[in-house]
């Protein structure tokens, strides 16, 4: 059985996503895309393919050899912005699925062209058979991530191994034919409602669901995270793990260790790590015209169609907001970014930007890293060598 091999292939369009971890990392679902290629395909991984600059940020994050390939005679080789897996892998050693845009989505190559594809950019050896699959649908833009996890997320809760819940409360109510699923420890207050009439809905281990809450399915609650008493989670929302969530949250992924606690909705939207939300923040989902939403993800570019009349915002980890901030519909703010002003910000804010009614300034980088790891360590974490090694390489670009 050929060896798993997943990569990231340096697409540069997934800014902010992609500033500190490899495009398979991001929470496409109620899993990761690496998790979800690894159920898919059968077999954990073998090795990960990354760029140089997120070499250590991923060794340090997973126990697979990183930039170093299996000495087996063949590889499938997987891109990490495949997170919707409806188009079956190749099978024949030496063939290729190419996306509707020529990207190379899998492989399966023998040892000698899978080291050839990885040191260049992913660019096929000659003599690899590829045919081109319309269902390769791959991540090419920052707000895909919220379309993918809403297409994903029924399927990984279906492979969530957590037990239906039997609620010993009667004030506890499940509203709906789809289950309820706990993993071990979680824990579930009294006057919690799940409407699970459009879904189920997944409470991951150690997670605890304060009361007075409501949970619409489909959603998913990762480990070690809390609703916050009074929380209103709609159906589509992604929470990863350690976050604390309250207020109204709808069709929202936060990838993890993040918090929104307080009153105020987030919709439609993508939050990276160690973001925190000041109580009132706000983001608009739905332009007052009904119309499509455009997003701007370059400070200097220009905005850019979407196909989305629900989109709310891209947050970059380590984003910081004050308190009543309010965001614009398909606003973008990259990496390390502050948003303190008491009108609607622009929408879309420069990485490591200081933004406040007196104009903006650019974050000083060391005051930064003390912010972050004065957050991270109450999490259990730090900021280690690697991260702000990357974060200075992000501060400088």
């Amino acid at each position: 059985m050929p060896s798993l091999v997943v990569f990231d292939d340096a697409y540069d369009r997934l800014s902010p996503l992609t500033d500190l971890r490899a495009s398979f990392e991001l929470r496409t679902g109620a899993v990761t895309t690496l998790e979800r290629i690894e159920r898919s395909v059968g077999r954990p991984v073998s090795a990960v393919v990354v760029p140089r600059c997120l070499v250590e940020l991923t060794r340090a994050r997973l126990s697979a050899e990183v930039n170093k390939l299996p000495d087996d005679d063949a590889m499938l080789l997987v891109n990490g912005r495949w997170s919707v897996m409806h188009a079956a892998p190749p099978d024949r050693v030496n063939t290729a699925v190419l996306d509707a845009h020529g990207a190379v989505a899998a492989a399966l190559l023998d040892l000698a062209k899978a080291a050839e594809f990885v040191a260049e950019p992913m660019r096929l050896p000659d003599g690899v058979d590829a045919v081109t699959d319309e269902q390769a649908d791959l991540l090419r833009q920052p707000w895909h991530v919220i379309q993918h996890a809403k297409a994903n997320l029924p399927g990984d809760i279906e492979a969530f191994e957590g037990k239906p819940l039997q609620a010993d409360d009667p004030t506890v109510v499940i509203a709906g034919d789809h289950p309820v699923l706990v993993g071990q420890g979680a824990q579930i207050g009294p006057h919690v409602v799940f409407d699970t009439a459009g879904g189920a809905v997944a409470i991951d281990s150690g997670a605890r669901i304060e009361p007075m809450t409501t949970l619409q399915g489909p959603c998913y609650i990762g480990p070690d995270s809390v609703v916050i008493r009074h929380g209103d989670i709609r159906a589509n929302t992604v929470v990863g793990p350690v976050c604390k969530v309250g207020g109204e949250v709808s069709g929202t992924v936060i990838q993890g260790f993040s918090n929104k606690a307080h009153l105020g909705f987030v919709g439609d939207s993508y939050l990276g790590e160690w973001v925190n939300l000041g109580a009132g923040t706000t983001t608009s989902n739905l332009k007052n015209t009904y119309g499509e939403v455009a997003m701007q993800t370059d400070p200097a570019g220009d905005p850019e169609p979407t196909g989305m009349p629900f989109l709310g915002a891209i947050l970059g980890d380590h984003v910081k907001t004050a308190i009543g901030t309010r965001l614009n519909t398909g606003a973008c703010v990259h990496s390390g970014a502050m948003v303190a002003v008491s009108n609607f910000p622009p929408k879309c804010i420069g990485r490591f930007a200081f933004l406040t009614d007196a104009g903006e300034q650019k974050y000083d980088l060391g005051r930064f890293v003390e912010v972050a790891d004065r957050m991270m360590h109450r999490r259990g974490q730090q900021v280690t060598e690697a991260l702000r090694t990357r974060l200075a390489e992000l501060h400088v670009g």
